[in-house]
């Protein structure tokens, strides 16, 4: 298996090699004419730093960067070195302070989850200035006053095609100023045991999804449903959970109020009941008997301190969906209300479906609260701390949540398994816990996607959790006891630019980087042609189809328009070099 995986890569790149090996002039000057003199050579745009994934862990990420370096080097005379990195490193490194990134440009993707249906994630989340800083998602340092407007309308608009508009000139805006590059919205193929397992449903993120155990139904014996993973995790701690195989696997052991629908519709969850009081103020109403796994009683002053800790601790993936809250109050009957600072349409969808409920009896006794925190107030004794100086610190090893599924063990690198929460609460409108038929469970840890194939091949997992490249959709196709299913994804892999410093500070030189990438043709290479092209502004999947624009400005590639771009903007060429514009 291990030449099948090797042969694979080396297929991978000498096509890479061979489509795209020529593109520009032969070794020659990108601009036709040069000054007669040699520029100050302070000018010179400096060695430009694209940060990736390795080729084990992301083949086609890790050649998609490569090609946009020599291509940035045989079309523009500027030098690139594409730094390969682990890939929660690389994700860390993304989430810097303006200004101190180590990278001028990085390939990474968003996952398609459920919840990020809602147009807020990708346009707001983002995008606005607000979430520029050390962990928040803004890490192209984009800062528009322009843009920001139009988010916080959008997030204000109550009414759906007021918003759709609002999000369609987000978009047009975005493909506008260039702070990212779109690549491509993955292809996600699935492949699932059916000789063993029956009614996966495929949602609008896949089969596996946070409702295939509401679903599924054994063919066998065998209650125990294992699933393929690529990546292991590397935290249990939701507080600092940064990548898609650790929330996807988190939100079956930690519970939230709200949970959108394998229908992409919005679902009371932990919440019974709810009321809209104005634009400004929602009341939720707690079920009864919610347990967490320890036991103990899930209660208002739990849902109220989750959010108070959160806000005040400042966790950098929440906090775009946390900033419109205002203040969290418990009413005399309990009723748990949320003031926002101001209208917002989004709070329902965006909001209470991604913050996870955490016991106040674990997470309030972890660290001591700051001065201005106003959950220390909710403690008895709030200076009984383990001594750590952010809960993001915790192990949290017995992962004490209130989900559909608890944790039962961890074996690092190999196996991680959860075991049905025998206390789960019955829904009404949607389960009865009781016939829940999948009592366990397991994410087996191959490492790479051909231990994945070999596992489904063997019979050893029943389902694929990752996308897997399309190289093997024939393979899977020809196994007997599995179906292939497939869609394209609601995320997206990207090219992002660091707009703080040179040269993508300057949007000419993004706009000559936007006509050097050939989604088309990059799509073709990497995943045969499944997926859908992206671009500049194309945040938006076309499988949430009411909210993409389909007009948004578009880059054909075209390497000689890059080089009049630059040249229309001052940029000089010289040697093979290029220059930036005199001062």
């Amino acid at each position: 298996m291990k030449g099948y995986w090797w042969t694979f890569v080396t297929v991978l790149v000498l096509s890479f090699t061979l489509v795209f090996t020529g593109c520009g002039p032969d070794d020659a000057d990108p601009a036709e004419e040069e000054p007669e003199e040699a520029p100050d050579p302070d000018r010179k745009v400096e060695e430009i730093v694209i940060n990736t994934t390795t080729m084990d862990y992301d083949p086609a990420r890790n050649e998609v960067a490569r090609w946009v370096g020599d291509t940035f080097e045989t079309e523009l005379g500027v030098d690139v070195e594409v730094q390969p990195r682990e890939f929660t490193t690389l994700v860390d490194s993304a989430r810097r302070d303006p200004g101190e990134s180590e990278w001028q440009a990085i390939t990474l993707g968003w996952s398609g989850r459920i919840e990020r249906a809602d147009p807020d994630m990708f346009t707001h989340t983002l995008f606005h200035s607000d979430q520029a800083y050390d962990g928040g998602n803004n890490y192209h340092n984009y800062e528009s006053d322009e843009y920001d407007e139009l988010a916080e309308q959008a997030r204000m608009a109550f009414d759906e095609d007021e918003r759709q508009e609002l999000v369609y000139e987000m978009q047009e805006k975005l493909a506008e100023d260039i702070p990212m590059i779109v690549l491509y919205n993955e292809a996600e193929h699935q492949a699932q045991n059916v000789e063993r397992w029956d009614n996966v449903i495929q949602t609008p993120e896949g089969k596996y999804s946070e409702w295939f155990p509401y679903y599924a139904e054994p063919l066998t014996d065998d209650d125990h449903f294992r699933i393929g993973y690529t990546q292991d995790l590397d935290t249990f701690n939701p507080l600092a959970a940064t990548t898609v195989f650790e929330w996807k696997l988190l939100r079956l052991n930690y519970d939230k109020l709200f949970r959108v629908g394998p229908d992409m519709e919005l679902r009371p969850w932990m919440a019974e009941d709810h009321e809209v009081v104005d634009e400004q103020t929602i009341d939720v109403e707690l079920r009864d008997g919610l347990e967490f796994h320890d036991g103990e009683p899930v209660t208002p002053r739990d849902v109220k301190f989750t959010f108070d800790y959160m806000t005040d601790w400042g966790v950098g993936y929440f906090a775009g969906f946390l900033d419109p809250l205002d203040e969290v109050e418990l009413l005399e009957d309990e009723t748990i209300r949320f003031h926002l600072e101001e209208p917002n349409a989004t709070f329902l969808t965006n909001t209470l479906t991604q913050i996870v409920i955490l016991p106040k009896h674990i997470w309030g006794d972890l660290v001591e609260p700051e001065e201005d925190h106003v959950w220390g107030e909710m403690m008895d004794d709030p200076s009984q701390s383990e001594g750590l100086s952010h809960p993001d610190e915790y192990e949290n090893e017995e992962a004490i949540g209130s989900g559909p599924y608890e944790l039962d063990y961890w074996n690092r690198g190999e196996e991680i398994s959860l075991v049905r929460n025998e206390n789960y609460f019955d829904h009404p409108d949607y389960y009865d816990a009781d016939e829940i038929d999948v009592e366990r469970i397991s994410y087996i840890i191959y490492g790479h996607e051909e231990g994945v194939m070999g596992g489904l091949e063997h019979e050893e997992i029943d389902l694929v959790g990752d996308a897997y490249m399309s190289d093997y959709v024939d393979r899977v196709e020809e196994m007997e006891h599995v179906e292939y299913s497939g869609h394209t994804s609601i995320g997206f892999h990207y090219l992002s630019f660091d707009l703080s410093e040179p040269p993508f500070e300057d949007h000419a030189f993004r706009e000559a980087a936007a006509h050097l990438i050939d989604a088309e043709e990059l799509l073709d290479i990497v995943h045969g042609g499944y997926g859908e092209p992206g671009g500049a502004g194309r945040v938006i999947s076309p499988s949430v189809e009411f909210w993409r624009n389909p007009d948004v400005p578009e880059y054909p590639f075209d390497p000689d328009r890059a080089v009049e771009i630059l040249e229309d903007a001052g940029y000089e060429f010289y040697d093979g070099d290029l220059y930036y514009p005199e001062d």
